[in-house]
């Protein structure tokens, strides 16, 4: 497979920390974002503070947008990571795709989605548009598991192209996820995969990091919390999908780090349960050997490939691999000094695994060579 030769102008639409444009960059293909949109004001800052200098970022109501207005672009690949479809925002998705598009017709088109995308009326109409304007439409449900990352974030993608093929040659080491025939089953996702997943302790910050004793859980919180926790070690190969609401609720947000893994998790916690009946100040207590802590906003940069892996001093094969397969992973991020703690967990919350969008972007410009096409 081929990617253009020739540099492919993009827009980068709810462009959030900018994680698109980072995943265009690390791609095999020649992708230069000329421009970038999103509304929240905090997004806006730490995307212009990283990437303004070569990518400008415009703080826009896309729902007012009109196609005069990105005519000028002359862009022909459009990267959109729209709100959920069932949030009130998502109204300027509908603009967007289905008053502007037709207008502008661009030849590559990239949508990352929650999962409950696949088969929401949302999806059905995009599919039907797209195929009424002669664009050949792929569509997975992947997670970063499959892709030896230890987090569980299972995501929907659509990747369009106009008037043109997918190569059905796919890459060897993408076999066993780049499957349309696994691409909108929730339940074989990320079963299928045998890739060995990395340990959670390559994305782990250093013990006597700040941010690492800033993070430990506060008393309050594991008294009326702690048992909705989901519980991970330095050792374990997969964590939850950690959401806006990070630190702020307990269940479904994301999983709490024990560092001290030479305990038993659920003795503990059975000890605990059986003190917290009685209302003492000791219940809490028992639960201070576990050092339970939230991951760190840098930390979780990792494990979403905003920043590479922690550097140790054996480098394991897994490492290697990945690593190989992310080109410009050196690139470094980092917030603004005013961006608060509490701002970078929601902003993450809201951002893509730039390691997987890669792969999908390496396939989406890849171009059929002396092959059959899917169609």
């Amino acid at each position: 497979m081929t990617s253009p030769s020739h540099p492919l102008r993009a827009l980068e639409f709810y462009a959030g920390i900018g994680g698109l444009q980072l995943a265009a960059l690390r791609s095999t293909a020649a992708v230069e974002v000329v421009a970038a949109y999103d509304w929240d004001q905090s997004a806006v800052r730490v995307y212009a503070h990283n990437y303004g200098h070569t990518h400008p970022i415009h703080r826009a109501d896309i729902s007012r947008m009109t196609a005069s207005d990105l005519a000028g672009h002359n862009a022909s690949v459009w990267l959109l990571s729209p709100p959920c479809h069932a949030d009130p925002r998502a109204s300027s998705f509908h603009h967007l795709f289905f008053a502007i598009l037709p207008e502008l017709l661009p030849d590559y088109i990239f949508l990352e989605n929650v999962a409950g995308f696949q088969g929401s009326l949302t999806q059905l109409q995009a599919l039907d548009l797209l195929r009424e304007h002669e664009y050949t439409v792929q569509e997975y449900l992947l997670s970063p598991l499959q892709f030896g990352i230890p987090n569980s974030r299972r995501r929907y993608y659509l990747l369009a192209r106009r008037r043109s093929q997918f190569s059905s040659r796919i890459p060897e080491e993408f076999g066993e996820w780049l499957d349309p025939r696994n691409a909108t089953s929730p339940e074989g996702v990320e079963a299928s995969s045998a890739r060995v997943v990395a340990p959670l302790s390559d994305f782990l910050d250093e013990n006597d990091d700040p941010e690492v004793a800033a993070c430990a859980v506060p008393d309050k919180v594991l008294h009326k919390w702690a048992h909705e926790f989901d519980i991970v070690l330095p050792s374990s190969t997969r964590t939850c999908c950690f959401t806006r609401g990070y630190t702020h609720l307990a269940q479904g947000s994301g999983s709490v780090l024990q560092q001290n893994s030479s305990l038993d998790t659920s003795s503990t916690f059975r000890e605990f349960r059986a003190a917290v009946p009685s209302r003492g100040p000791g219940a809490v207590d028992i639960l201070h050997p576990l050092n339970l802590r939230y991951l760190t906003p840098n930390e979780l940069l990792r494990l979403m490939y905003f920043l590479p892996q922690r550097r140790t001093k054996q480098i394991s094969e897994h490492k290697v691999n990945i690593e190989q397969q992310s080109p410009h992973l050196s690139t470094l991020f980092n917030w603004p000094s005013d961006i608060s703690r509490k701002t970078r967990y929601k902003l993450l919350g809201n951002s893509i695994n730039v390691h997987v969008v890669t792969q999908l972007l390496n396939y989406l410009f890849s171009e059929p060579f002396g092959e059959e096409a899917v169609r």
